[in-house]
C-alpha cells in the first residue's frame, strides 16, 4: 500500500514510525509550517516533520491544505490510502476523494463521544474513567465518519493529559495497522456513528483553565490533570497567577469559605465547595514548578487564612 502520512505532534510520531517499517510505504508527508518555540521563538520543525526529513521522507508544510498545490502533490504520489493523526487542518473534500482506498483518522476517543481538537483533555476534565482508540473513514463533517476499529483503554486515577496522551499515542500503531490490513484485504467493516450519541471536545484555550473554588474537590482535581502541561489549572494567590501541577483531594468535609488556605505541610490544603484540594506542586509566573514545601517555605508570609482567587 501507498500511503501519505498526515501529522504534526509527538502524539502522531510512534505511528508514523510503525508505517515506515511496516511493509507499506510512505510516499510522503503533510504536515504543518514551522513554528516560533521557546524563549528565543526560533522557527521549530515539528516533530512529523523533523521525523520526515530524518529519513529522508517527501515532505510538505502547507499553510492551508486547500490549496491546489496541495491536492497536486497528493495526486503526483499515486496514494491508495491516507493516513491522518492529530494533523490540525481539516481537509477539504477534494483532498479526501484523492486516494485510490479512503484517508483514514486515528482519534484519541470512542467515538462518537468527544470529536474535536481535545478529546483526551475533555475526559479527563469530565472525571471519566475509560477511554480509548477509533480509527474511521474521514468524511467533510469532522470526526463523524464511519467507524473502522476501536480499542477501549481504562483512564487510571493518576493519569493526567500527559500520561494518557503518551499511553494512547503507544497504542495508535497497532490499531492503524490492522485497520490497513483489513482495507487492503477488503474485510474492513464501517459502522456508521450514531449522531445522537455524539459529544464534542473542543480546543482549549488558556480561560478553561481557571479554577472555581467553589467547585467540589474531584472536579478541580480533575482540570489539573486535564490541563497539563497546557493551558494549566490557574489560580491567584495575592494578586499574583499560580499554576497547579498536582494535587489531590482531601478526606473530609470543611465549612470554610472556597478557595481559603486550611493548612500547609507537604501540600496546601485549600477549601473547596465540597471537600478539600491537597496541592503538592505548583509554578508561580515566572518561575519554575515547585513542590508545595519549597513554595511555602519561600513565601514570606502567613498563608493559612489566605484566599485562592480570582473571587467571585
Amino acid at each position: 500500500m501507498q500511503l501519505i502520512f498526515f501529522g504534526s505532534p509527538d502524539f502522531a510520531l510512534p505511528t508514523l514510525m510503525a508505517l515506515i517499517a511496516s511493509r507499506h510505504q510512505v510516499v510522503g508527508v503533510v504536515s504543518q509550517p514551522d513554528r516560533p518555540k521557546g524563549r528565543g521563538q526560533r522557527l521549530t520543525l515539528p516533530p512529523i516533520a523533523a521525523t520526515a526529513r530524518h529519513h529522508q521522507l517527501d515532505l510538505l508544510q502547507p499553510r492551508s491544505v486547500k490549496s491546489d498545490d496541495v491536492l497536486a502533490w497528493c495526486r503526483a504520489r499515486n496514494p491508495d490510502l491516507f493516513v491522518v493523526v492529530a494533523f490540525g487542518q481539516i481537509l477539504p473534500q477534494p483532498l479526501l476523494d484523492l486516494p485510490h482506498i479512503c484517508a483514514i483518522n486515528l482519534h484519541a476517543s470512542l467515538l462518537p463521544r468527544y470529536r474535536g481538537a481535545a478529546p483526551i483533555q475533555r475526559a479527563l476534565v469530565a472525571g471519566d474513567t475509560a477511554t480509548g482508540l477509533t480509527t474511521m473513514v474521514m468524511s467533510r463533517k469532522m470526526d463523524a465518519g464511519d467507524i473502522l476499529l476501536q480499542q477501549p483503554v481504562s483512564i487510571e486515577p493518576t493519569d493526567t493529559a500527559i500520561t494518557l496522551s503518551h499511553r494512547l499515542s503507544n497504542l495508535g500503531p497497532a490499531l492503524i495497522l490492522r485497520t490497513i490490513d483489513q482495507l487492503e484485504s477488503g474485510t474492513a467493516t464501517r459502522i456508521a456513528q450514531d449522531e445522537s450519541a455524539a459529544t464534542y471536545a473542543p480546543l482549549l484555550h488558556k480561560e478553561d483553565g481557571i479554577v472555581d473554588w467553589r467547585l467540589p474537590a474531584q472536579q478541580i482535581v480533575n482540570l489539573v490533570r486535564g490541563l497539563s502541561p497546557w493551558p494549566g489549572a490557574l489560580t491567584e494567590l495575592g494578586g499574583k497567577p499560580l499554576k497547579l501541577i498536582a494535587c489531590h483531594t482531601r478526606c473530609g468535609l470543611d465549612s470554610a469559605r472556597p478557595g481559603t488556605i486550611l493548612a500547609t505541610d507537604r501540600a496546601i490544603h485549600i477549601a473547596a465547595g465540597v471537600g478539600v484540594v491537597a496541592v503538592t506542586e505548583l509554578q508561580p509566573a515566572g518561575k519554575r514548578a515547585m513542590s508545595a514545601a519549597a513554595f511555602c517555605a519561600g513565601f514570606h508570609q502567613p498563608l493559612i487564612g489566605q484566599q485562592m482567587g480570582p473571587q467571585a
